[in-house]
This record gives structure tokens, sequence and C-alpha cells, in this order.
């Protein structure tokens, strides 16, 4: 199951970006999503070990500072994570290089360019799967 979570505080994009997931063929029918409207949202619930996603679509408003501080706190706490960032622009395009985002989308962004990073995304997830055996102990 391929979990997804959206930390976006645009509803139209939100809701657009829930679009392209449930019509991505490449998805399939197995997957959870999860809105946050907000980076503190996330980042308690990180707080609170209670955040178990695949991806992280995250929102770069104007200035990226909240959102960057997330990633850089994602990365020292070693969450497993990809991250795909939503962006108005390409300002932090290197940021997001250097804190190993998966993908910069810029909006708007249509279901081609969705398809494609998430195609690319998929194909790495399922070769990495083949080169390790994961364990579950007590659910965790």
């Amino acid at each position: 199951m391929l979990r997804i979570a959206i930390c976006e505080k645009d509803q139209k994009q939100r809701t657009e970006l829930l679009d392209y997931i449930s019509w991505d063929t490449d998805i399939e029918d197995d997957y959870v999503t999860e809105c946050f409207d907000q980076v503190a949202d996330v980042k308690k619930r990180m707080d609170e070990n209670d955040f178990h996603f695949d991806i992280l679509f995250l929102m770069l408003d104007s200035i990226g500072v909240d959102s960057l501080a997330l990633i850089q706190y994602i990365r020292e706490r070693k969450f497993d994570v990809d991250v795909f960032f939503i962006a108005d622009t390409v300002d932090f395009v290197s940021e997001a290089f250097r804190c190993r985002a998966f993908a910069y989308l810029v909006k708007p962004f249509d279901m081609r360019k969705f398809q494609y990073e998430m195609k690319q995304y998929l194909k790495e997830k399922k070769d990495y799967q083949k080169e390790y055996l994961s364990v579950n102990v007590q659910g965790k």
C-alpha cells in the first residue's frame, strides 16, 4: 500500500492533486491519502511518532522557511519519507536538491508531469524493494 501525505494550504491545489492521484493508473487502487493544511501539523504528527507515509507532497510558500525547516527536520531524524516539493517558482530548486527531495513540481503542473514523476518514483521504489527484505515487528 502506498501511503501519501499532502501538505498544501490551497484547497484547490489539494483537490487537484488528490484527483491526479486517483486517476494515475500506475498507482492503482492500493493507496491511502491524508491532507494537512500547515507544516506545523505535519511536524506535530512526526513528534508524536504518528507519521507513517511513503510520500509527502510539501508546499513551498514564497518564503519557504517553514517547509525547508521541516525537510531538514525530516532528514536529521531520518524519517523514511520521500518528499515532492510543490512550489510557485523555481527559487528553491537548489535547496530541494540539497535536502534530497525526490521531485520539484512547479505550479501549475498538469497530469502528464505528475504521472511522469510518479512513474519515476514507483519504478525506483519497486527496484529498491527487490534488494531488501522488509520485516515488521509488532506493527513497526
